[in-house]
Formats: C-alpha cells, structure tokens, sequence
C-alpha cells in the first residue's frame, strides 16, 4: 500500500512480457521475511528497554494519551487485505480512506471541516494540506522518472548491466547480492527521499533480475525491503530528520539527535541482515524461480 510497495512491484516485469508484478503477491511472498526481521528487532528493543533514564522515564510519563486514535490503524489493516486479494491499489486506498473518515468522525477526531472547507474564498483543510505537501516531491519524481527513461533510452543502463553480468555476476546468488548491493548504495547516496532511489535503481533490478531468471516477487522483495533500511538510520535520511522534528514540535520534553537512530533503529538493520542471509542462501529462490514459457 506504500509507494515503495507499489514502485517496486509495477518496475518488475516478467520475462515474457505478462506485465508487471501484482502488489498483493509481493506482499505475501515478503511477509515471513520482514516479520523474522519484526521478531528480530523486537527481541533487541525488549534487551535494551532496561537501559533508560529517570529523564527518560518522567517524559514519557508526561505525554498525554488517547488510545482512541489507534482506531486509525483500522484502514490502514483493511488496505493491506484488499492489497492480499489483489484489489486495484487506487480501489484500495480509495476504500481505505473512506474507512478513515467514517471512523475518524464517529470518534470526533476530526471534523468534517477540518478535512476540507471554504475560508476566505480559499479551499483549505487537512486533505488540501496532505497534497500540497507532496506536490514538489511529485514534480521531483516526474523529473527523476524522466532522467530514468533517458538513461534507458541512451543504452546506460544495459551499458552498467552488460559489464555487471560479464565481469560481476556469475549465478542466480550472484545477480541476487548485486541487487542487494546496488540498492543499497542507491539507499545511502538518495536517503533524502528513498522514493526517489527506488525510482532510480528500479530498471537495473529489473533487468537484472530477468536476465538471470529471477522471479519478479523475488526482484520486488530485494528491492521493497534493501531500499527501506539505509535512509531509515542515515543521519541525513529524510525519516530520521522528519522523525527528529516531529518529537520536538510535539512538545513531550524529549529530543533526539539525527545519529540516536543510527544504533538504535533496529528494525532497518535486522531487515537488511535477513535479506542478506537471503540472498547468501537462496532462500525461497527456487519457487521464486521464473518459469520459461515456449
């Protein structure tokens, strides 16, 4: 349901041309993997709870509560089952939405008016608000999409794929820890946005990958999980900094530096070690295997 989600999965392509891999099915096939990273990181954050402070302690008790507001994690689950049944993303956000607002209103979270109203001749609200927002990244992904198709167009990217598979790539594993390396370094050098480096490195995975037979769900999985680890603890990640001025501007007395999350984000890390031990065995690799068709 998210934009690395959706990127990853429709820049992957079968090999005999069908189209495009379907979110539902990537989403399925990535789950026990990114829940071994969930129970991994869970594991770590239960051994370093017991290391806090009595400053640390009095914030937290000082923030204000309200649980009703988890009631909004119910679309976000009723998206994810829609995604499963392979619904039409755009259906399924549409239906999430809606979800949202109803339940947002029935709990007076939100007013009506707060969404979207008329003030002083301008059309304002939280929902004018959300797409303003993102109108700049939006203009910024065109260009960089646009970039992309040139490198493709130009032959560049065969150009780095056909030397990568002559002198780098030597077996399915081999395709498989190039992704993982390149992705990985698309995530540390675009951390910023790490929308904008799935965009990029989306058709060197793609063309990789269906070079050496690489199922498009295995593409998707190397690439939705990899390209969701480096710019969630780099300092300079667009995350870490949103993350950063999001605790100071709620006014709860606590403050974290930009390198805090580096080591004690452990979900990205325990992400990114999983997929390699996945790569490194070939976990999974067989059935994701792509079948030649005659």
């Amino acid at each position: 349901m998210s934009d690395t989600a959706v990127i990853a999965a429709t820049t992957q392509e079968y090999a005999d041309g069908r189209g495009s891999a379907d979110i539902g099915g990537t989403v399925k096939k990535r789950l026990p993997l990114v829940l071994t990273a969930l129970v991994v990181a869970l594991i770590a954050y239960g051994i370093t709870s017991g290391f806090h402070t009595a400053t640390s302690i009095t914030a937290l008790d000082n923030i204000s509560e309200h649980p009703q507001g988890l009631a909004l994690l119910i679309p976000t689950l009723v998206v994810i089952l829609l995604s499963f049944r392979r619904v039409n993303i755009f259906v399924a956000l549409a239906v999430g939405l809606a979800v949202a607002v109803g339940i947002g209103l029935t709990l007076n979270l939100f007013t009506l008016s707060s969404l979207i109203c008329v003030e002083n001749g301008k059309v304002e609200g939280a929902i004018v608000e959300g797409i303003g927002g993102m109108a700049n990244i939006c203009i910024l992904l065109m260009m960089v999409v646009s970039l992309s198709g040139l490198i493709i167009r130009s032959g560049g990217m065969d150009g780095i794929t056909g030397s990568l598979n002559a002198h780098v790539i030597r077996s399915p594993r081999g395709a498989e820890l190039t992704i993982f390396g390149l992705v990985s370094v698309a995530g540390i050098l675009i951390a910023a946005v790490n929308t904008i480096a799935n965009i990029c490195i989306a058709p060197f995975v793609n063309s990789i990958g269906k070079q050496h037979g690489l199922h498009p769900y295995r593409r998707t999985t190397l690439l939705a999980t990899v390209i969701c680890t480096f710019p969630f603890v780099l300092p300079y990640g667009g995350c870490v900094l949103l993350l950063q001025k999001g605790i100071e501007a709620s006014g709860c007395g606590m403050g974290i530096q930009a390198t805090d999350v580096f080591f004690t984000a452990f979900y990205p890390w325990a992400l990114l070690a999983v997929m390699l031990v996945v790569c490194l065995t070939g976990y999974q690799r067989d059935s994701d295997k792509e079948k030649k068709h005659n």
